[in-house]
């Protein structure tokens, strides 16, 4: 977690990043076992937006404008880079496989500016409107917006009750209207997550003493049923399969990775390699 300056950062929430980075790596390898992957994206998505709803700020609510010109130049910028490279990379792949050039160059342009890491609109196929999927950096949208809405609603006195208004919202729009363009819908939906941090951060429940050993206990066993008995959960489609049980492994998951976490900052080596992968992350 950045800090201000002379503050130093976290290292129980950069170890969990970095198991958090992880399990992203192994959840697209194809030869690893159904229970494994079950358990991966049960949680991996989840964690990442808990632990963003754990560093937000409440300063961001003094300067709205300030909070989201700055989280556009963390996420915007690195977003728009990165698909600028991939059109360059489909530009060069083109051209070894001696494809034509423009046409490369305007799918990956269009699915740039589209950004969706998963479904889009049925028309863009029937206008002939060439675009694919972006791949993983659909996240760095929905990040976005999710913490643009956080903030506008933790500046309301209902807040939890617009957190749920704006999950059923992406969840239902993407099944009735489709697919809309940079991820938002999994940016409504992601403001939960989002948000269960942030109380999380205000409560301090990721101190170690905070939650009681049974009750650490109850959340692994949670977490344990939801691998083996829901479906996986694609935040990057609004996919819960299983609904809420969905959502309760994920955050039960999240708790066990970050008191996995703490256990782990005691371990010298472990805690350097782990706490690189998620500053990097």
């Amino acid at each position: 977690m950045s800090k201000a300056p002379g503050q130093t950062r976290i290292a129980y929430l950069d170890i969990a990043k970095g198991i958090g980075i992880l399990l992203v790596v192994l959840g697209h390898c194809t030869a690893i076992p159904e229970w494994l992957n079950h358990l991966i994206f049960s949680v991996h998505m989840p964690l990442f937006f808990i632990l963003s709803g754990v560093t937000f700020s409440r300063k961001n609510l003094e300067n709205p404008k300030r909070s989201i010109l700055k989280n556009a130049k963390a996420l915007l910028i690195p977003y728009g880079l990165t698909a600028l490279l991939i059109v360059l990379l489909q530009v060069l792949r083109a051209l070894k496989n001696q494809e034509e050039v423009l046409p490369a160059a305007v799918k990956w342009i269009i699915t740039g500016l589209y950004g969706t890491g998963t479904h889009y609109l049925p028309c863009m196929d029937e206008l002939g409107i060439p675009v694919t999927f972006i791949g993983a950096i659909w996240f760095l949208l929905a990040l976005f917006f999710a913490k643009v809405l956080l903030l506008l609603i933790l500046r309301s006195k209902a807040s939890f009750l617009w957190v749920m208004v704006c999950f059923f919202a992406g969840y239902v729009s993407a099944r009735r209207i489709g697919w809309l363009p940079f991820s938002i819908q999994a940016g409504f939906c992601a403001v939960l997550f989002l948000y269960i941090g942030f109380v999380i951060k205000e409560k301090d429940l990721f101190r170690w003493d905070a939650v009681h050993w049974v009750l650490k206990l109850l959340l692994l066993g949670v977490w344990i049923y939801c691998v083996i008995h829901c479906g996986r959960l694609w935040m990057v489609s609004n996919s819960y399969t299983d609904g809420f049980l969905d959502i309760i492994g994920g955050i039960s998951g999240s708790f066990v990775i970050v008191y996995i976490a703490r256990g782990l900052e005691k371990i010298g080596f472990l805690r350097k390699i782990l706490v690189w992968l998620g500053m990097a992350s």
